[in-house]
């Protein structure tokens, strides 16, 4: 079983803004860090991190900042927690204990949460709880 860090809070939190940016200017870390209320070293760190592994790329300049390099549907919500956490393991020993079947559903709850594209992370898990004004 693996816990969510706040590290990968923040890279998802990150990536999510970023694909609403997807054919926009590059965003400032400084932009993504205040508008979550997110210590600007720490997602620097994070935002290396996700750029290693070629989720995000960056561009310098008055008008530089941070942009997805892959499009949404191509970045796997697993493939962000193992950059970040390393591998998760959502697979425990379970055979033949009384709580198998609560394991087993839950596994099978979590890979299929875990390997939701960016685009359907957002559709599903983001979108819905944003809330929206309208003038």
């Amino acid at each position: 079983m693996s816990i969510v860090s706040l590290k990968i809070h923040y890279a998802l939190l990150t990536l999510v803004e970023l694909s609403f940016y997807l054919n926009a200017e590059p965003v400032q870390l400084r932009d993504i860090a205040d508008r979550y209320s997110m210590p600007s070293k720490y997602l620097e760190q994070i935002l290396a991190t996700l750029k290693q592994f070629e989720f995000i790329q960056s561009s310098r300049g008055v008008n530089g900042g941070y942009s997805l390099s892959k499009h949404p549907d191509d970045i796997l919500i697993l493939d962000v927690f193992n950059s970040i956490n390393g591998t998760v393991q959502v697979d425990p020993k379970i055979d033949n204990s009384p709580l198998e079947l609560f394991w087993k559903n839950y596994i099978l709850n979590t890979q299929s949460f875990l390997n939701l594209s960016l685009s359907e992370f957002v559709v599903k898990h983001y979108s819905s709880n944003r809330l929206t004004y309208s003038i």
